[in-house]
């Protein structure tokens, strides 16, 4: 599987200092690109970083207060660059932040400090990921098995920014956040056709017969597009990485279910994925995107998940959805209407923060959150 795999991995790093300067009531933001571009390039296969800023301030925004996250586009920190395929091999690409500084003591290290990168294509965005600074350390993983073809270019907006949570937020002032975009190039590959039960009728998969390990599902098979997972065929193997193309838009019950999968990476082109989806592995983070408009019970339980933001998407969060995770914190955006029973339960939780609502009764079903009164706060 390695060989076929032919990985090789390239490195290209454009420095970013984006510093933030919080006075007593507001964030005062600023971005300054630190060096020129680089470019990497091997036997052929090269990635080229490119903000097009030459050692110019890249955003300079002053006076912006904490913000609610539908105000992102338009008040959050904005970080623009470009990613070129210089080769002739078609990649997969992963954009991680290195060598993070999250302000003294790591007063930024926090659940309502977030994240999210978009793809850019012309005049629209569309989101690839969101995610929070809780629990990071120097890198973190904002977007990965990103498909960039050969002698192409991709353009993408990072957007940084505070979450208002009408909580006491003091120990966020007066802090500086720097960090340094990293792009890594991988030669693409798919696990091979014949190790799959495909259903061409309904382009889903509908069983495995490999050996394990890494598996990277083809985007293709028999001329026609892959777009749904069937479940439970996974149960029991022992999988280190599922890499899911961008033509998956649907996850169907069990599709994943207790493989010891420790990391998944959900493509936006995903907007259900099914009951039990998740459960029973060892994931500890997730990657997701505003995309997904629907996930089903428990699609996470019984895993060791630490940080998660809840999708814009979707309006229900299901009962038992984290039942048995690690969660410290949750941010519930305003599009959520209801929760189910035990979908937070047997967690850590600390803080439980609700966006658009007075109190539990203006959902339609808040029996999740009834067991953590005592730590919710609201942000009508």
């Amino acid at each position: 599987m390695e060989e076929k795999k032919k990985r090789t991995l390239l490195i290209v790093s454009l420095a970013i200092v984006l510093a933030l300067v919080f006075g007593i009531s507001y964030a005062y933001f600023l971005a300054q690109d630190e060096s020129g571009t680089q470019t990497i390039t091997t036997q052929n296969i090269g990635l080229e970083l490119d903000d097009g800023t030459e050692k110019e301030p890249v955003l300079l925004a002053e006076d912006i207060k904490p913000i609610d996250r539908a105000d992102i586009k338009t008040k959050a920190v904005k970080k623009n660059f470009t990613i070129t395929n210089t080769g002739d091999e078609k990649l997969f690409v992963e954009i991680t932040l290195d060598d993070i500084v999250l302000g003294t003591d790591n007063a930024l290290q926090r659940f309502d400090y977030l994240w999210s990168l978009y793809e850019v294509n012309g005049e629209t965005e569309k989101n690839i990921s969101i995610g929070a600074f809780e629990n990071v350390t120097d890198t973190l993983t904002v977007g990965k098995y990103l498909v960039l073809e050969p002698d192409a270019e991709k353009e993408y907006n990072l957007y940084i920014w505070i979450e208002e949570t009408n909580q006491n937020q003091n120990a966020m002032m007066g802090q500086e956040f720097s960090a340094k975009v990293v792009a890594t190039g991988e030669v693409y590959w798919e696990s091979p056709a014949t190790d799959f039960t495909f259903d061409s009728t309904t382009g889903t998969i509908t069983g495995y017969s490999g050996s394990g390990g890494n598996i990277s599902i083809p985007r293709v098979i028999n001329d026609v597009a892959v777009t749904k997972i069937d479940g439970y065929f996974f149960e029991g193997q022992t999988i280190n990485n599922v890499i899911i193309p961008n033509t998956i838009t649907e996850l169907k019950e069990g599709a994943f279910m207790g493989i010891q999968l420790t990391n998944i990476v959900i493509p936006n082109s995903v907007t259900i994925i099914g009951d039990a989806a998740f459960t029973g592995n060892s994931l500890k983070t997730v990657i997701m995107s505003d995309s997904v408009t629907t996930i089903g019970v428990g699609a996470f339980t019984n895993n060791v998940i630490t940080n998660f933001v809840i999708p814009n998407g979707i309006t229900t969060i299901p009962n038992n959805l984290f039942y048995n995770n690690e969660l410290t914190n949750i941010i519930i955006p305003s599009t959520i209407t209801s929760i189910g029973e035990n979908a937070f339960s047997d967690n850590k939780l600390e803080n439980i923060i609700i966006h658009g609502k007075d109190s539990l009764d203006d959902f339609t079903n808040s029996s999740g959150l009834t067991p953590f009164e005592d730590i919710i706060t609201f942000k009508p």
